[in-house]
């Protein structure tokens, strides 16, 4: 760390904060390397070390690991819902806009669709124009 304040020219408070920094920021990420090459990299097998570790560690770790993976898939369900409904709002909002504006720009046209419309729902012969 020393090495490192010397060359950079930093003290070395300066260069523990940004260690705090980015180490929870890693936690907050549960472990995953932010740089994207390094996840990768991460995945291959580092050793051939099979240490045995008791079944129920692995088991309450893989329990965790799947608990954290459950929890961040209904946060993403529910995000997916809300960004439904907010489309679905946008496009009902734009919808009555757009009718809102073709009445104050075109009110001849309104009227004379209802007409149409009327005129069609009474034709029982199905007489097109």
């Amino acid at each position: 760390l020393r090495r490192i304040c010397e060359k950079a020219n930093i003290s070395e408070g300066v260069i523990r904060y940004i260690i705090a920094y980015w180490s929870l920021k890693r936690k907050s990420r549960f472990g995953v390397p932010l740089l994207r090459r390094l996840i990768h990299s991460k995945t291959l097998p580092k050793s051939t070390d099979t240490s045995p570790t008791s079944g129920r560690e692995a088991h309450t770790s893989e329990t965790r690991t799947y608990f954290l993976l459950r929890t961040n898939l209904e946060r993403v369900r529910l995000l997916c819902e809300l960004v439904k409904k907010r489309e679905k709002m946008k496009k009902e909002f734009y919808d009555s806009t757009a009718s809102l504006l073709n009445r104050l720009t075109k009110p001849l046209n309104t009227i004379m669709d209802e007409v149409i419309e009327k005129i069609s729902s009474k034709d029982y012969s199905d007489v097109s124009p």
